[in-house]
């Protein structure tokens, strides 16, 4: 696992998810390695993981996303800002902050910042 995450490429993705899911300690690992994947796939299994049940595999998918640090991810990102768990809040902020250099501190700053950003896009 260590030599795929020092040079990680899109064909070890099925690897590097399926010990992204495993609870033995390489989580972070493994999603380090994925964060470094160009690619949808990459960032989709991040997102995946994030949305995991299972508390470490969803803190190592929040943390593959901050460190690839992806616009693509901030709706996924803002579509947790609204559930019930203070936890996955925290941790979605935390990445927004990352990704967007923005430095809302609540739920509601960031939605509405969101919502701003889609007005300013629409023609």
């Amino acid at each position: 696992l260590e030599a795929l995450a020092a040079m990680p490429q899109e064909e070890d993705l099925s690897l590097l998810e399926s010990r992204l899911k495993q609870d033995d300690g390489t989580q972070l690992l493994a999603a380090g390695a994925i964060a470094r994947i160009p690619g949808d796939k990459a960032r989709l299994v991040l997102e995946k993981a994030a949305s995991s049940s299972k508390t470490t595999i969803r803190s190592a998918g929040f943390e593959g996303l901050s460190l690839r640090a992806d616009p693509a991810s901030i709706p996924f990102l803002i579509e947790q800002l609204e559930t019930g768990d203070a936890e996955v809040r925290k941790m979605a902020i935390n990445v927004l902050r990352n990704t967007t250099q923005e430095k809302f501190d609540t739920p509601a700053k960031w939605l509405n910042w969101y919502k701003n950003r889609q007005k300013e896009r629409q023609p």
